[in-house]
């Protein structure tokens, strides 16, 4: 779990904030700014990805990672390139999110914002990876402001972290969102998840 966390905090790198305050409220306004270019790419047991969302990977199932600086891959310069070894046991199937929206929900049409747990996913969509076996549920929901404008959807994938499926099995009331668990044939316990990858 540490090594995702370093992961994730490399990954923040990329990302610029500035924060406002109201002298009365004391309250910080803070405005995520994106940069255009991709700066991170990975190298998963030697094949390239240019985006991938680390947090969707099977923590027990990374054997190593190494960070190279300014590296060019087929002609373009990246920041940092993240060279990553997988044990022989894991296998993760990568996907885009807008394939994922296709494969799972019925979504047709309408402008589409996609969530990771509780990280808001500003762009990308076709090229960001993740890997189907770590998703534990998608969650579907529709945001209506006025009839002149279209609906907009939201898809929040919650993956397979131990705080998502100890939550998963609590009792809480659901509002009008629709679940939908992409992979039935994995377990709800993250160990019984590993031993099935034969990850220990």
């Amino acid at each position: 779990m540490k090594l995702l966390t370093t992961l994730s905090a490399i990954m923040l790198l990329s990302f610029g904030a500035f924060a406002q305050t109201e002298d009365s409220l004391s309250i910080d306004v803070v405005y995520a700014q994106t940069t255009q270019n991709q700066d991170f790419a990975f190298m998963i047991n030697g094949d390239f990805i240019a985006s991938l969302a680390v947090q969707t990977l099977v923590p027990s199932g990374i054997e190593s990672v190494n960070v190279i600086k300014d590296t060019v891959v087929d002609g373009r310069t990246y920041k940092a390139v993240l060279w990553m070894t997988l044990k022989e046991e894991y296998t993760p199937i990568f996907i885009s999110l807008n394939e994922l929206k296709q494969k799972y929900t019925s979504l047709k049409s309408g402008p589409t914002v996609f969530m990771i747990d509780d990280r808001l996913i500003t762009s990308g969509y076709e090229n960001l990876m993740v890997d189907e076996k770590y998703i534990l549920k998608i969650e579907v929901n529709t945001l209506s402001e006025t009839e002149d404008q279209p609906d907009i959807n939201v898809v929040k994938l919650l993956t397979r972290s131990e705080e998502n499926i100890r939550k998963s099995k609590e009792i809480r009331i659901r509002g009008n969102a629709s679940f939908i668990a992409p992979t039935p044939n994995y377990s709800d316990d993250f160990r019984s998840i590993d031993r099935q990858m034969g990850i220990r």
